[in-house]
């Protein structure tokens, strides 16, 4: 490397494209497993959240660098405000915001 140059540092492997599949099946196991309890389908739980963290990863492909870390924390923020909703209603029997 000459001097006062930087090496342009590089983004690879399978590591971040995991992230939002793996934060949307972790979230989703939970609130099923708090919902139904040990009873339910949980293939399907597995399947939709899979499917949807690698949506989610497409969209943030469309983000370079910082930018896809940014929007990868945004939907994972999101997607968790989206579960605590979803969790409320379920655990009020379908009333949101009975007491």
């Amino acid at each position: 490397m000459q001097h006062g140059k930087r090496e342009k540092r590089t983004e690879g492997g399978v590591l971040p494209w995991l992230w939002l599949p793996t934060a949307v099946t972790v979230q989703e196991l939970a609130l099923h497993l708090y919902a139904f309890g040990g009873e339910g389908r949980f293939l399907y739980v597995l399947l939709f959240s899979l499917a949807f963290g690698g949506m989610g990863d497409v969209l943030c492909a469309l983000c370079s660098g910082r930018g896809r870390r940014a929007a990868a924390g945004i939907l994972t923020v999101l997607g968790t405000l989206w579960l605590g909703a979803r969790d409320r209603c379920c655990s009020s029997g379908g009333r949101p915001w009975a007491a």
